[in-house]
């Protein structure tokens, strides 16, 4: 805005018109100086220098030119009646003003446009449980996931996770959802699998440090070293039937 003369002057400001848009407020500026007309043409009462909707953009005004914006601002504020300031008031009730110098700050925003709350997330599993895919749709992910690389960085990331440990609170809630559910046990072809992949790998002499220490401390209880001991025994005689069928 181009005024005539010194800012610091006693100037009547009166708001007539708000909107966010700027070139809709750049367009009301030149309607609101046509009607009203200018002091220095001689038309009228307003005190704009020019036609108006040239606007301010990327525009930095200079030190001298601030403290005169100030000054002038505060003797505004000086010689504004209560009538004037209750109207401000009420008028700019309830709005939030947005920032001229950047954009509004815009939410996060995910796949599908916005961000999902802790509680639609919740909702969404519970409407997932007990669902299976058919085995068509398994054997599309299955071949859509085919030839695809991790990064180092996803990897990483999937290690830090996994790593994180679990809080009291969800073990008991996985200890209460298996009651009364027999394990997953696989099958021969997905064992053997299984088998065939380990096979001749050895692991580094770090991942060994790391096994050894988190096991250190460990107690079994009666039921897991019966257990193992079974595991131990079948897979002995596995051995024997091979080398002497």
């Amino acid at each position: 805005m181009d005024l005539v003369g010194s800012i610091s002057e006693n100037i009547i400001v009166e708001i007539i018109f708000e909107s966010n848009d700027h070139s809709e407020i750049l367009e009301k500026e030149k309607e609101f100086i046509r009607i009203y007309g200018r002091v220095d043409e001689n038309t009228g009462t307003l005190v704009n220098r020019t036609s108006g909707g040239q606007g301010s953009s990327n525009y930095i005004a200079s030190l001298e030119t601030r403290q005169k914006i100030s000054s002038s601002l505060k003797a505004l504020k000086m010689t504004r009646s209560p009538e004037t300031r209750e109207k401000i008031s009420i008028a700019n009730s309830g709005k939030s003003k947005p920032s001229k110098l950047r954009p509004p700050k815009q939410p996060k925003k995910t796949l599908f446009g916005r961000k999902p709350t802790p509680e639609s997330i919740q909702k969404r599993l519970i409407s997932m449980k007990g669902y299976k895919h058919s085995e068509e749709t398994k054997r599309k992910i299955s071949e859509s996931n085919k030839g695809k690389k991790v990064s180092e960085e996803t990897r990483k990331k999937q290690s830090e996770w996994k790593r994180k440990p679990t809080s009291l609170e969800t073990k008991l809630k996985l200890s209460l959802a298996r009651i009364g559910k027999p394990g997953k046990i696989p099958s021969e072809a997905t064992r053997e699998k299984m088998r065939s992949s380990h096979l001749g790998k050895k692991a580094s002499m770090e991942t060994r440090a790391k096994m050894s220490k988190s096991r250190k401390g460990k107690v079994h209880s009666e039921e897991s070293k019966r257990k193992i001991g079974e595991i131990v025994k079948d897979r002995w005689q596995r051995i024997k039937q091979q080398h002497n069928p």
